[in-house]
């Protein structure tokens, strides 16, 4: 499954050294990829709720205490109505599997 998750800012805490992403929403999952893609770029169901900045899509499958395969980063763009692609924030290197913690 293709889990998307939803966090309020991406940036370092200087004080323990770890991400500091704020307020984070898993608001759904699907089975194909470029569904969840759309559902980003289309903001279905304001997944943004004018709080979100960053979105990222993990492919955890079936089982226990799995990591996630495939991860996409997607930021919140105004203009466009929608989060688009980004690379991976520098923020979050070492972190994984938000969606199940």
């Amino acid at each position: 499954m293709f889990f998307i998750t939803c966090f309020e800012k991406c940036e370092i805490d200087v004080a323990t050294g770890m991400p500091d992403v704020g307020d984070t929403r898993t608001v759904g999952y699907y089975e194909d990829l470029e569904i969840c893609k759309r559902a980003l770029h289309e903001n279905r169901c304001d997944i943004h709720e004018f709080l979100y900045e960053y979105a990222v899509v993990e492919c955890i499958e079936p089982g226990i205490y799995l990591r996630a395969k495939e991860i996409e980063w997607f930021q919140w763009d105004n203009e466009k109505g929608g989060f688009f692609e980004i690379p991976k924030p520098q923020c979050t290197y070492g972190c994984c599997n938000y969606a199940l913690g």
